[in-house]
């Protein structure tokens, strides 16, 4: 299920990048999905695209 992979990546970005517990991290995301009225999956890839222009790419000097 690609839906599902989405959105283990976000949770495991919410993890290592925010600090935030396994739990906290599945909580946050169906939060913000009912908040904005937005289907959890489309939330997760709207992490992952955010979060993924953060990192640094591997083999650049940062």
């Amino acid at each position: 299920m690609k839906s599902r992979l989405v959105i283990d990546m976000a949770r495991g970005m919410l993890i290592a990048g925010h600090g935030s517990q396994p739990d906290q991290a599945w909580q946050l995301l169906p939060t913000a999905s009912q908040h904005t009225n937005t289907k959890l999956h489309t939330v997760a890839e709207a992490i992952t695209r955010v979060t993924a222009c953060c990192l640094p790419r591997k083999g650049r000097n940062t």
